[in-house]
């Protein structure tokens, strides 16, 4: 059973398993990368995202949302 916690330290995983395609330092890898590029979104969205451009022009999010529509200001390009 794979559970029990005797077999646990006998069963084989990660670079032990002839059919791995990863080894560690690529997983570590990978994961950074993963965390950097969460980050990186987080920070777009804070910014770029309708609420981020109300927040720097301080107005409510729903009057940028109607701005940025084109439901009010429609007589701008």
């Amino acid at each position: 059973m794979i559970d029990d916690p005797l077999n646990r330290l006998t069963v084989k995983r990660g670079n032990d398993l002839p059919q791995s395609k990863l080894d560690e330092e690529k997983v570590a890898k990978a994961r950074r990368d993963y965390d950097r590029a969460r980050m990186l979104i987080q920070r777009i969205q804070s910014r770029y995202s309708i609420k981020g451009i109300a927040n720097h022009y301080g107005v409510h999010v729903r009057t940028m949302e109607k701005a940025l529509s084109g439901e009010t200001w429609s007589h701008l390009p």
